[in-house]
């Protein structure tokens, strides 16, 4: 909320009361949307419009960078070097 709207509002005390008693009050009575919990990992819920094809393919992409690509690649980082094995190592892991 603005400060100047709080400094306007607590000069005017009609203002600050109606603001207080009826845009306060409303969001603690329930109006408005739900939001529900917030998954910060799939912010779009694209996981639940995957085939279970699609997350068995999507889980082994993500298991291979985990377990593979990651400790290469910030190796590669840490030392400040490139590997170009590691763009070809996803051809060669079939």
């Amino acid at each position: 909320m603005p400060v100047s709207f709080c400094v306007t509002a607590r000069r005017v005390p009609n203002l600050w009361h109606y603001w207080e008693t009826n845009l306060l009050a409303s969001h603690d009575a329930g109006f408005g949307p739900e939001l529900g919990s917030f998954d910060w990992a799939d912010p779009f819920r694209l996981v639940d419009q995957l085939t279970e094809d699609q997350r068995m393919l999507a889980e082994a992409a993500t298991n291979f960078a985990q377990d593979r690509l990651l400790p290469r690649v910030v190796a590669a980082y840490a030392e400040e070097r490139v590997e170009p094995e590691i763009f070809a190592a996803r051809r060669n892991d079939r």
